[in-house]
């Protein structure tokens, strides 16, 4: 198995293949609930940059997309903080636009 930057990288892009099929991984409450009101298909997401430093990930990129329960969109850039260790995502931090999220559940 690839060690430091070369094994973050590859499980980073695991988890990204991963999550784009529509399967929950080691965030799975978080991808359940937002699958859920924001339907694969119905929205995009393009990532731009990862940026690999030892076991820590950042990934730029932005994100559009379609609340069900609103009928309302969303559109955002944002930076996903992710840390490997064993091979295993210990870290997911998510930095986004929080008004643009916040506005578009608003019933």
């Amino acid at each position: 198995m690839p060690t430091g930057a070369v094994a973050t990288r590859a499980v980073v892009e695991e988890f990204l293949r991963v999550s784009a099929g529509g399967d929950p991984e080691e965030v799975a409450a978080h991808h359940r609930v937002f699958g859920d009101v924001c339907p694969p298909g119905k929205g995009a997401v393009t990532v731009g940059e990862i940026l690999v430093d030892g076991s820590d990930a950042v990934l730029t990129g932005t994100s559009t997309q379609h609340v069900t329960t609103t009928g309302r969109e969303f559109a955002m850039t944002f930076a996903l903080h992710l840390t490997v260790e064993n091979g295993l995502l210990t870290r997911h931090h998510m930095y986004e636009d929080s008004l643009a999220v916040a506005e578009a559940f608003e019933r």
